[in-house]
């Protein structure tokens, strides 16, 4: 019998964790309510590097380079070019703004934080952090393993979240495709990839030991995105405090886990499989779904973003628009997703 779990060489709950993660992430950016905002912004981006993490291998870097480069690379460069061309013929004359076109558009090559640089779409600076962390967390990892070191990797790991921290301590400037976050980023991948390697499938059973987890979670998270005002945000490479910070993100992500291995949907996992075509594009589509609900019902703006029930229904919107868009794409134009035809 097919493990439910287990099928064509897939997780089936690594999907629906992804599917459940962007839709997280979209209503992220939907939402302005503050503490909802701080709940999802605690730990949804570190979900995406965990979960990779749980499949990382080391490779020499120019060989990983030359694995996932097309995987990634081509998307970020097609949808950075899309979604660049509609904001500066048409949504900068709409929505007005001080910075010069020019400034995000070398950005798209240089893929340095900051929002201003990614005005046209914000999500977009994921791709390019992924990418290098994932170069640089397998880099490490083959050396560290073919030379006997394998037991200095965690320590190393430790290090870099240090050093990640650091770098937000002391305000270094946004370096080039995200340097000064990944010392943050790989530490989420390496927890993943031990979590993989460790075999503990605990957090994957279904008793009221786990669902009385997933409440205690739940609350600590909630607590957390209540009286912790410093809100995370990977692109500017802000956070809370250090212990404050890990805490949260990992506790966020085993909630997910744990949640993602009690619900079998076929729609999440098809959102999980897509999860970056999603990333790509609906930072542009939410701001014309938001702003068209908000002429039609004659609502403002932020008070719309600010409703609960409001933002859940625009989330769906936006996922739902998304749809169609992601089989375009996956049938007549795989390529510019880093698919082969």
């Amino acid at each position: 019998m097919e493990n439910k779990l287990v099928s064509k060489n897939r997780i089936t709950w690594v999907d629906t964790g992804k599917g459940i993660a962007i839709i997280l992430i979209v209503m992220c950016h939907t939402n302005s309510n503050v503490i909802i905002d701080r709940w999802l912004a605690a730990f949804t981006v570190q979900l995406f590097f965990f979960l990779s993490g749980m499949f990382a291998r080391g490779y020499r870097p120019i060989e990983l380079f030359k694995k996932r480069w097309r995987v990634i690379l081509i998307p970020y460069f097609s949808f950075a070019f899309i979604t660049y061309l509609y904001w500066f013929f048409i949504e900068r004359h709409l929505r007005p703004s001080i910075v010069n076109p020019l400034q995000p558009f070398i950005n798209i090559f240089i893929a340095r934080g900051g929002v201003e640089n990614y005005i046209y779409n914000v999500p977009l600076w994921y791709l390019p952090c992924f990418f290098i962390s994932e170069i640089i967390f397998s880099g490490l990892l083959y050396y560290f393993t073919n030379n006997n070191k394998r037991y200095a990797f965690p320590i190393l790991l430790w290090l870099s979240s240090i050093i990640g921290y650091g770098l937000y301590t002391f305000e270094s400037p946004q370096l080039p495709w995200f340097l000064n976050v990944v010392p943050t980023t790989i530490v989420f991948i390496g927890l993943g990839y031990y979590y993989r390697n460790s075999g503990i499938k605990w957090l994957e059973e279904k008793t009221w030991k786990q669902t009385l987890t997933m409440i205690l979670l739940f609350i600590l998270t909630t607590i957390s995105a209540i009286f912790v005002t410093v809100r995370v945000n990977l692109i500017t490479n802000t956070m809370p405090p250090y212990f404050v910070f890990y805490a949260i993100s990992i506790a966020g992500i085993l909630l997910i886990i744990m949640i993602s291995n009690r619900i079998h949907l076929k729609w999440l996992e098809f959102c999980g499989k897509n999860s970056l075509i999603i990333m790509c594009i609906h930072e542009p589509i939410k701001r014309v779904i938001i702003k068209i609900t908000s002429l039609l019902l004659n609502y403002d703006i932020d008070l719309l973003r600010e409703n609960f029930i409001a933002v859940i229904a625009l989330t769906g919107l936006v996922v739902s628009i998304t749809i169609p868009i992601i089989l375009f794409f996956n049938r007549f134009v795989p390529t510019l997703i880093g698919k082969s035809k």
